[in-house]
């Protein structure tokens, strides 16, 4: 009588098991997974005053820091949302005066400097996020013409910031430059957020 009992108890068990198995019912199950991109945004200059200085007979230059909404020389872009290759580029017009006189100093003579991009990817690992600043590395790269602040040159997808510490911008004034109050604008090329 035990025997039975136990075989009864031991079939039931067995039962109970392969009542519990799930056939998938398609032969290849999948597994669907999206990561969506977060709105980004950029940090960068929005005024540059360079004060006044006394007539000169002599060729001079003024210089300054190039300061963001948030009063630092750095500008960034954090990539949140993955785009492909983009740019941060810069130029400007020719310096003009205000008060209608023709005086002008030509944007051959307004610079921009940058220290060398950095990135920031969260795992740094600058071969998934990288990116470069070629054109203002150095004096000398007048913005009559666009010149790219930075770049991101990783494919779409990688997530990451990148930016450049101490942007300066300097004129040079000409010998002689006639007295007055100039103006210039800035044109900065923000990449597209979205």
């Amino acid at each position: 009588m035990k025997k039975i009992i136990l075989l009864s108890l031991a079939l039931v068990a067995g039962l109970f098991v392969v009542s519990n198995v799930v056939k998938a019912a398609d032969p290849t199950p999948k597994l669907d997974l999206e990561i969506l991109g977060v709105p980004w945004y950029c940090q960068y200059g929005a005024d540059l005053d360079l004060l006044t200085h006394a007539q000169s007979y002599s060729a001079f230059e003024m210089s300054g820091a190039f300061l963001n909404t948030s009063g630092t020389a750095a500008w960034f872009c954090n990539d949140t949302y993955g785009m492909g290759v983009w740019t941060m580029d810069i130029s400007s017009d020719t310096l003009t005066t205000s008060l209608g006189e023709t005086y002008t100093i030509s944007n051959t003579f307004i610079e921009v400097k940058t220290s060398a991009s950095k990135v920031f990817d969260w795992e740094w690992d600058p071969a998934v996020f990288t990116g470069t600043n070629w054109d203002l590395n150095a004096r000398g790269a007048n913005i009559a013409s666009a010149k790219t602040l930075f770049e991101k040159t990783s494919l779409a997808g990688t997530v990451g910031k990148l930016w450049v510490d101490n942007v300066t911008l300097r004129v040079l004034v000409p010998a002689n430059q006639e007295i007055g109050k100039y103006r210039s604008t800035i044109t900065i090329q923000v990449p597209p957020m979205s």
